[in-house]
Parts: structure tokens; sequence; C-alpha cells
């Protein structure tokens, strides 16, 4: 197969580097590395803004972006310390394969998760500063097979990763949903989130990252598929 991985990294970094503000990208594309989102200087992150958006929604995936990596141990997307901006009208799907089958042994193995293998990564990395994102958006986006799918300060270090809003987001097969992993993850909004395929956990809090619940507000939705539960949430840190 093509790996559009060059391609679709150069694009981003020329974006972020001129402060070019959208970037569309339209059509199937398979990559095999993950996607960063990020804008280093002087060996720190800094703060960027972009608009990462195709044509589709969470009915009609029609830029669909294909992770090839058969590892299992890194993520699709991963988005550093950015400010405002949004992702939006794509599908995103990886290598993960659910369970025919409810079995116990099967979610139970390797649980939590493979804090590697993630679809969309908002705050990954702690080793370069302890800021983070602020401000950001994902919108009516399919992520599909993949151990979390939406995952937010996963790395243990930093803070912020606020005024993050989750809008028409729908879960395909994985095993958690959207994960929370630190405090200050303050007024994070979810808007619509459904459910509609093989998962085993819709929204877990606190059993990632620093191992702190986030505050979140969960606006409707819809759940067809076949989740074994909604919520797993331990709320240590100030919102409890």
């Amino acid at each position: 197969f093509t790996d559009n991985w060059v391609y679709l990294q150069k694009a981003i970094d020329i974006c972020i580097m001129n402060r070019i503000k959208n970037l569309y990208v339209a059509g199937s594309y398979k990559f095999s590395k993950t996607l960063t989102f990020q804008n280093i200087y002087n060996s720190s992150y800094t703060g960027f803004a972009i608009n990462f958006y195709g044509d589709g929604d969470i009915w009609d995936q029609r830029t669909i972006l294909t992770f090839t990596d058969s590892n299992l141990n890194k993520p699709a997307m991963l988005i550093q310390l950015i400010k405002g901006g949004t992702f939006s009208n794509f599908s995103l799907k990886g290598n993960y394969k659910a369970p025919i089958y409810k079995d116990t042994s099967y979610y139970f193995t390797n649980f939590p998760v493979n804090n590697n293998y993630s679809g969309i990564v908002i705050d990954g990395d702690g080793t370069k500063n302890t800021g983070g994102s602020t401000g950001f958006k994902i919108e009516n986006a399919v992520v599909d097979g993949f151990d979390v799918l939406y995952d937010i300060s996963p790395n243990g270090v930093t803070f912020n990763a606020d005024i993050i809003r989750l809008n028409d987001i729908q879960c395909g097969n994985g095993r958690i949903g959207v994960r929370s992993g630190q405090a200050q993850e303050k007024g994070n909004i979810i808007n619509n989130i459904t459910s509609w395929g093989r998962l085993h956990t819709l929204f877990q809090s606190g059993k990632s990252g620093k191992f702190q619940g986030g505050d979140y507000t969960i606006n409707g939705g819809n759940i067809a598929g076949l989740p074994v539960q909604l919520f797993d949430v331990q709320q240590s840190g100030w919102n409890n």
C-alpha cells in the first residue's frame, strides 16, 4: 500500500510552522507512523492553533485516515500544547480488533489498557514541559479500532487540557471511549457521544496519567453498540 505518512506529516508541519490556520484533507489515506501536531521552540513545546478537517461526519465517513502500525504500541495522532483550533469531519481507524462475544477473559486481559495504542491523544508527552492544551475541539469525528479512542493527559506530568470540547463524536470498537487522566482537565464538555461499536468502557477518569479525576460534563448521546459499562470513575484530586 502507499504510505502517506510523510506527506501528511509534512503538510501538518508546514501549516504549524507558517501559522496557516486551516488544513483540509479529502479522500482516504493510510499512514504507518504517528502524526504529531506540535510546535517546538528552544527544546520546549509552545502553543499553536490549527483547524484540521475533512468532509465527512459521524454518519458519512468520506475522509478516512487508516493507521497501519501493526505493533499496537503507539498513538495514531498526538496533539501537544494546542491552544485553540478544531479537528473535525474525519474518520480515524486502527488495527485493534474487538471480540465477537462479550467474554470477560478478553475484556480484562491487560486492562485497563495498553497506554500507548490510542487514536487521538491530547498532551501525550510530558518530557519537554508541564503545560497542556486549552480551548481545543474535536467535532464530527469517528475513532475506531484502538485501545483508547480519545485519550487526554495520559503522560502523568502535564497540567491543563482544559476547556476541551468533544462534539458529535463516535466511538467505534475499542476498550475505552474517552479517557481522562488529571484534575486540571477543567470545564471540559462532551456533547453527543455515540457508542456504536464493541466497547468496554465509554468514559474512564482517574485511572491513568496522574490518576486524578477531571471535571467533565456529558450532554447526551446514543448507546447502540455493545459497551460493558458506561463509566469507570476514580475521583481523586479536587474534582471529587
